[in-house]
């Protein structure tokens, strides 16, 4: 885990203080595949299923950690 929690927090580094946007920009190609299928996944609503995941993957470790 520690290392997990190190790379993570290396690779995180070069996300700081970039909008959304501009991260998606960076690893899409106008009219390329990947920005197809994140215009797919943004009209199916991900945002918000993502957001209900996250949060239902904290309540669930939060209900673990009190075992």
């Amino acid at each position: 885990p520690t290392k997990t929690i190190l790379y993570t927090t290396q690779q995180t580094e070069n996300f700081i203080g970039k909008h959304t946007g501009q991260l998606k920009d960076d690893v899409t190609s106008p009219g390329g595949t990947t920005i197809r299928a994140v215009q797919m996944m943004e009209r199916a609503g991900i945002r918000g299923v993502m957001m209900d995941a996250v949060q239902a993957s904290c309540d669930r470790a939060n209900e673990l950690g009190k075992n």
